[in-house]
C-alpha cells in the first residue's frame, strides 16, 4: 500500500512538472519577440523638409519586417523610394533571407505602388537600413493587433508613426474614402499588388470596383488649390479591397 502511495505521488510530481513545462512553452510562444530586442526606428526632426516630388504616379516598393510581442505586432516599413527597385528586382526579394537577416517574426512584400500625390516633404530623418544589399529608408512605423496584420482587413483604420507633408497640387484630382462617422481619408498611394493593371488614369473609376462596406463612400474630387496633408508625427490610415491607401484629413 505504502508502494503504491509512493508511486502515485510519484506520477502526480511527474505529471505536474510535465504540464509546468508546457505552460512554460506556451508563454515563451505567446510572449514572442522581448521589446528590447525589437529594432524600433528613432525618427529625429529636420531643420528644414525635405521634398520629393516627381509627378504623379511615383513608383515605389516597401517591405513590411514585423515583430510579435504578444498579441501585438511591431511592424517596421522599408521602403524603396530614395533608390527605387525595378519590379523584377522587388519579385526576386528572398522573404525567408529578410526574415533570417532581421531576425524578424514576419516579413511582407508590399508592392508594387505608386504615390498619388505631388510631392513628398519628409520633416524627419528617416534612417537609411539595407536589406538584401538594396538601401531602404524607414519612413514609419506601426503597433498591429496579430489578427490586423495577419488579415490586412479594408476599410479598417490603423495608427502610423510617422512625420511627413504630402502635397497635393492645385488643380488635380484626388480621391477620398468617406467612413461612415464622416471622416475623410484621401489617398496616398494605390497597390497593383492584387490588380497589377490597375494605374492613375483608372482611379476615377474605381468606385465600380469597390466592395465597400456599409456606410462608406469614394469619391473623387478636382482641387482648385494646393492641399497639404500633415501627418504631425502620428496618423490613421485605411486601405480599401486592393491595398491603395489613404490617410486621415
Amino acid at each position: 500500500m505504502t508502494k503504491q502511495i509512493h508511486l502515485m505521488t510519484k506520477s502526480k510530481l511527474i505529471k505536474s512538472i510535465l504540464l509546468i513545462g508546457i505552460l512554460v512553452l506556451i508563454i515563451f510562444f505567446l510572449k514572442g519577440t522581448s521589446k528590447n530586442e525589437i529594432p524600433i526606428p528613432i525618427f529625429t526632426k529636420k531643420q528644414q523638409p525635405t521634398s520629393v516630388g516627381q509627378g504623379r504616379p511615383i513608383p515605389y516598393h516597401e517591405v513590411l519586417i514585423g515583430y510579435r510581442n504578444w498579441f501585438n505586432y511591431y511592424v517596421i516599413v522599408y521602403n524603396d523610394l530614395n533608390d527605387v527597385l525595378t519590379n523584377e528586382e522587388f519579385e526576386t526579394l528572398d522573404e525567408a533571407k529578410i526574415k533570417e537577416e532581421t531576425n524578424a517574426n514576419i516579413v511582407i512584400k508590399n508592392g508594387p505602388r505608386f504615390w498619388v500625390l505631388d510631392e513628398i516633404a519628409g520633416k524627419s530623418k528617416n534612417p537609411i537600413w539595407t536589406l538584401q544589399g538594396h538601401e531602404y529608408i524607414v519612413p514609419a512605423f506601426l503597433k498591429l493587433h496579430v489578427l490586423d496584420l495577419i488579415n490586412r482587413k479594408p476599410y479598417h483604420p490603423m495608427e502610423v508613426i510617422r512625420d511627413t507633408k504630402y502635397v497635393y497640387y492645385r488643380n488635380t484630382l484626388v480621391y477620398k474614402l468617406i467612413s461612415p462617422s464622416g471622416e475623410e481619408y484621401i489617398m496616398q498611394a494605390a497597390s497593383q499588388e492584387i490588380d497589377p493593371t490597375l494605374s492613375l488614369k483608372n482611379l476615377e473609376s474605381l468606385k465600380n470596383k469597390l466592395s465597400l462596406k456599409d456606410g462608406w463612400d469614394y469619391k473623387v474630387e478636382n482641387i482648385s488649390t494646393e492641399f497639404i496633408l500633415d501627418s504631425n508625427g502620428k496618423t490613421k490610415i485605411v486601405q480599401d479591397d486592393f491595398r491603395n491607401t489613404y490617410q486621415l484629413i
